[in-house]
């Protein structure tokens, strides 16, 4: 059906070659026929119940068979008309009875994308628990989990559509574990560390968990163009931040580093907030 769609804007309405026109459409009636006899989609229009894309189809079949006599008669551009018009009607006719087949599997792959990423993002939240000072899981955490497992329930009894909302669902309660875990307003500077190397590395390793969560949050929260902007700018700038952060890093200067690495998180944190995620709420 793509093919047959796709013959009539591409092919030219007259050719100086009347033998070459006819050829051609002669090959354009023959698919039509094709189409209308004896396919998938003249067979699924037949059993639906829709009786405006039978009407269409009924119609469809009526100028084809008058675009064989006209074309028959040497009436060639009035038969390739009356194709042109058969294509048209096949085409309303297909709109209104989709291929459920194709619309499950493009479902179904769609579901399989966002059930992985959704897998990865729960495992990423759980990294993040178990090096969190308290070690507690949070409470969007478990509940995400628990979505995923019933998302994948529903798939296996063929409700891919609910499966899919659920999993979106499980989506939005990990973006708000993970900003509880890596993203809350206050910093626990109570933990201990042995050097202050490894500060550094713990406050670079908070900084890295909030810049992969800023295009997490844009792509499930999907704010306004502005806010985008905004939040691009912000995780911009936290990533030169996070450069002289090395910089200072690398020549001793720790105290400048952690001062650098610490705006940088500020500036994620209102990026978080411009893509729609409430930090306070997270708390």
């Amino acid at each position: 059906m793509a093919c047959l769609l796709a013959l009539a804007p591409l092919l030219p309405p007259a050719l100086a070659d009347d033998g070459s026109r006819l050829r051609v459409i002669e090959q354009k009636a023959a698919l039509v026929q094709r189409v209308l006899e004896d396919s998938a989609l003249a067979k699924r229009i037949a059993a639906s119940a829709s009786d405006e894309a039978k009407g269409y189809l009924a119609h469809a079949r009526a100028r084809s068979r008058s675009a064989r006599s006209l074309v028959a008669e040497g009436r060639l551009q009035a038969g390739e008309e009356a194709i042109d018009e058969a294509v048209a009607l096949i085409g309303k006719a297909r709109s209104l009875v989709p291929d459920r087949d194709q619309a499950t599997s493009d479902q179904r792959a769609r579901y399989a994308a966002l059930l992985e990423s959704t897998q990865g993002l729960l495992a990423s939240a759980r990294r993040q628990a178990a090096r969190a000072p308290a070690g507690a899981e949070p409470a969007e955490v478990a509940r995400s989990a628990a979505l995923i497992g019933r998302a994948e329930v529903l798939a296996g009894r063929e409700h891919v559509d609910e499966a899919y909302r659920t999993l979106l669902e499980a989506e939005r309660e990990l973006l708000v574990g993970l900003t509880r875990l890596v993203g809350s307003a206050t910093l626990d500077y109570t933990v201990r560390f042995e050097s202050p190397e490894d500060e550094v590395r713990h406050e670079t390793a908070r900084v890295q968990s909030l810049r992969q969560l800023v295009p997490l949050a844009l792509a499930a929260l999907k704010p306004a163009p502005a806010a985008v902007r905004s939040a691009e700018e912000l995780v911009q700038h936290a990533v030169q931040l996070q450069a002289r952060a090395e910089a200072h890093a690398a020549r001793g200067e720790f105290a400048a580093a952690l001062a650098s690495l610490r705006q940088a998180t500020d500036a994620l944190q209102r990026a978080l907030r411009a893509a729609g995620l409430s930090l306070q709420a997270a708390q």
